[in-house]
């Protein structure tokens, strides 16, 4: 149900301005504009807006001068936006010069989705830009996927010899189907535009769906984003193998061992592996408040 059928329209109409002038306070962070088909889909509510309630809150908001409009796009006044159409250039280059790399590693059989992440998939990549991705793979089969993938990189020259390296392929989350839902602990505004902005490159089946079903908390932050139930929670059940859990279980071993000399903030797990040692989660979110602040939005 739309927020405007549960209250008045006086109502509606500020909590829909309030929306949208801190969907634009969050990416003027990134100095990101965005086409009202963005701001639509990444509108940070609680609540679900029609279409035709945001069109007006927009053209009261321009009237107002409280947002600017340029080329279609939306920003707050006092920002200096990036270039949109450069930006979204150099990320397809950046994507297609890498789509080899990324069939590879997708043909793995226990791989089931690589989506990339980060500015990559903010279509905001700075000139030093790596790739951040998120793989997630079939239950049980966690630790020997992220063997191969790692051997795969190096071979091809993708792997990072250290943090962010430019160009190179950063595979920072690794979950496995068993547990797909995100740590209750880390449900906030950063982690939900993060899950909302993930694009698919590799997907079997319907683990993207999957994955975003389970994850539908991100709704309490980011209503208008669609999330459909998947048709399928399994397009195919692989035969379990005493051999390859034993397998498995031995990758895993030997690859926690080695990561202990250099582990800090890295989470590892049966079902997890999340390399977050440069996590801007936590400073993300406090400049998004003093934005707030400092516009006088709330």
């Amino acid at each position: 149900m739309s927020y405007e059928q549960g209250e008045n329209i006086n109502n509606s109409k500020y909590n829909c301005e309030l929306a949208i002038k801190k969907t634009l306070a969050y990416r003027s962070i990134f100095k990101y504009p965005l086409s009202k088909y963005q701001l639509k889909t990444f509108l940070i509510s609680d609540h679900v807006f029609s279409s035709r309630l945001i069109n007006k809150s927009l053209e009261h908001l321009l009237y107002r001068k409280f947002i600017k409009e340029k080329d279609g796009k939306y920003f707050l006044p006092g920002i200096s936006i990036v270039d949109w159409e450069t930006q979204q250039k150099i990320t397809k280059k950046i994507l297609e010069k890498n789509s080899r790399v990324f069939k590879i590693i997708g043909s793995l059989p226990w791989t089931k989705m690589i989506g990339v992440t980060g500015s990559i998939a903010a279509y905001s990549p700075g000139k030093n830009a790596d790739i951040d991705l998120i793989i997630i793979t079939e239950k049980n089969r966690l630790w020997i996927t992220r063997f191969f993938t790692t051997v795969i990189l190096k071979i091809m020259g993708k792997f990072p010899n250290i943090d962010g390296e430019k160009g190179k392929i950063c595979t920072n989350i690794y979950i496995d189907e068993k547990d797909l839902l995100w740590p209750s602990q880390k449900h906030n505004i950063f982690i939900a535009h993060d899950i909302a902005m993930i694009q698919p490159i590799i997907n079997k089946g319907d683990t993207y769906l999957n994955f975003l079903y389970i994850n539908k908390w991100i709704s309490n932050y980011l209503a208008n984003f669609p999330i459909n139930k998947p048709v399928n929670k399994n397009n195919y059940i692989r035969y379990r193998s005493s051999v390859m859990e034993y397998i498995e279980n031995i990758f895993m071993k030997v690859q926690i061992q080695h990561m202990k000399k250099k582990k800090t903030t890295e989470i590892t797990t049966p079902h997890l592996i999340h390399f977050n040692k440069n996590d801007n989660s936590q400073r993300i979110l406090k400049t998004f408040e003093k934005v707030l602040i400092n516009r006088n939005i709330k």
